[in-house]
């Protein structure tokens, strides 16, 4: 059923304040830019971002800061200083969401923790990322996604045929334990403030919530039932779910785990005598695999892609990232940013983005945020002096 993306706007109206950083705090905003919310990005005036000058620059952005930060709006704000704290007190009172990615403490320091700005607004939801959560004994201890993944028991499941760790070409812990749910967790405090009318500390753990994609592992290991690497039906023990290279390097990737697959597959391949042997196991399905290994590697990717279209064979090409933005059996995922190409947000509506695709200049939005959100003039005044705030004219 057809629908209008331009018209999927829920947050439309709800304000946002992200003092966060780099990738899983800004990337949560953007989601939340998408889908209707009022971004505004409260930056250091020293640079702002660090993920402003990370390679490669697309005119005056990076092509990273510029996909995770369109659609939202900048002020340069020094939260050390005592007037810029109390300006951002100010805004905090007229928001409805902010999000920071400070280690535990900081916003104390600041004069800003929770409960002082729980007092000045009872309806502010809250939403602090850190690796490893407020409490415990890593609460103070810096890391990256790397460290967390690690920590999660996330990075020992992800191994190569013999058996050497891989490193993730993606940040997990980043967007899966922090900017995914983190949405998730904002949006369920939204729907409860309006039920209650009172808003929420989300204390969120980029370690404890990457575990989730382990959800089927964890049951279970706890119920003693640990596979040794490579024994498992989805780690590449089994025949029908592995990855085959081609005859041009490209790799295909088969996942016919049920027997009727399976068994089309077989007799796509013009091998009708490997039926019911999908999933063997052992010294058994090294030979089914020798035998597939080879026979792949008779086409090229394209050419399987051709004997396989229109067949219930579940076996798929590895796309690189460029080709699966243009791939039309995924569908349109992209935004132009002019001169950037970055992913819309698809909540099953498919490319919702924000309305507006501009790049916020550093703190080149300060003067509308004050006047839209009706700031004491005083405080902006105070803090401009004070040089706690950057004005750009």
């Amino acid at each position: 059923m057809a629908s209008d993306t331009q018209d999927f706007k829920p947050l439309r109206g709800i304000c946002v304040l992200d003092l966060s950083r780099y990738l899983p705090g800004p990337y949560l905003t953007r989601i939340l830019a998408d889908l209707g919310a009022n971004v505004i990005k409260v930056e250091s005036p020293l640079g702002g971002d660090p993920m402003r000058h990370l390679p490669p620059m697309v005119g005056d952005h990076t092509a990273a800061f510029s996909a995770l930060n369109y659609g939202k709006r900048s002020i340069a704000l020094n939260l050390k200083e005592s007037s810029g704290a109390k300006l951002f007190l100010a805004l905090a009172e007229k928001a409805d969401v902010l999000v920071e990615s400070f280690r535990p403490g900081v916003m104390d320091k600041y004069g800003l923790a929770y409960e002082t700005l729980k007092a000045s607004n009872p309806r502010l939801i809250h939403c602090a990322m850190t690796g490893y959560g407020s409490q415990g004994p890593l609460r103070a201890a810096a890391g990256h996604d790397l460290n967390y993944l690690a920590r999660a028991g996330l990075l020992e499941m992800l191994r190569q045929s013999d058996g050497h760790l891989c490193m993730p070409g993606v940040q997990l812990a980043d967007i899966g334990g922090g900017s995914w749910a983190g949405a998730i967790g904002i949006l369920a405090a939204l729907l409860e403030r309006g039920q209650n009318g009172e808003g929420r500390f989300l204390d969120l753990s980029l370690t404890r919530s990457v575990m989730g994609l382990m959800a089927m592992e964890f049951p279970r290991r706890i119920n003693d039932d640990p596979e040794s690497w490579g024994e498992g039906l989805l780690c590449g023990s089994i025949p029908a779910y592995n990855i085959y290279e081609t005859a041009d390097g490209r790799f295909m990737a088969l996942s016919a785990l049920e027997e009727k697959f399976w068994n089309i597959f077989c007799e796509t391949m013009d091998a009708p005598h490997l039926r019911g042997q999908g999933l063997f196991t052992g010294e058994g399905a090294d030979k089914v695999k020798e035998e597939l290994g080879m026979r792949f590697k008779e086409k090229t990717m394209a050419e399987w892609c051709a004997v396989f279209a229109g067949k219930d064979v579940c076996c798929e090409p590895i796309h690189t990232p460029e080709e699966a933005m243009v791939d039309p059996g995924v569908g349109e995922a992209g935004v132009d940013l002019g001169g950037v190409r970055a992913l819309s947000t698809d909540v099953g509506v498919a490319g919702c983005s924000a309305d507006s695709k501009d790049v916020p200049a550093l703190g080149a939005d300060a003067q509308d945020v004050f006047s839209e959100l009706n700031i004491d003039q005083d405080l902006v005044e105070a803090a401009a002096q004070a040089g706690a705030l950057l004005m750009v004219s």
